[in-house]
């Protein structure tokens, strides 16, 4: 799964929490969405929801995390290559395309 299709799982899993906010707090959704009362009880459609928004964040944020650090060992790669040294990924592939 890519980055930006993760992206679009948080999106829509902070959409469907907000929406079920609004739903139960009606103008007070915003302040309350940053209180226990807005993480649901648990069982409760809020609750899942909350969880749901939680872990799509968890993975998106995992996921930047590896490509932030792919791009750095290509950004090393790289310089070591311009300064003469031997390039140490050849015969492992296209790894830094996968993000």
């Amino acid at each position: 799964m890519t980055t930006e299709n993760l992206y679009s799982i948080a999106l829509a899993a902070d959409e469907a929490w907000s929406a079920e906010l609004h739903r139960l707090f009606g103008k007070n959704a915003g302040d309350v969405r940053y209180t226990r009362r807005g993480h649901g009880e648990p069982g409760s459609e809020l609750r899942r929801l909350h969880d749901a928004k939680l872990a799509a964040d968890e993975a998106l944020r995992a996921s930047c995390a590896a490509s932030r650090a792919l791009w750095m060992l290509e950004h090393e790669r790289a310089k070591a290559v311009r300064n003469g040294e031997p390039d140490m990924s050849a015969g492992y592939g296209d790894v830094f395309g996968k993000f």
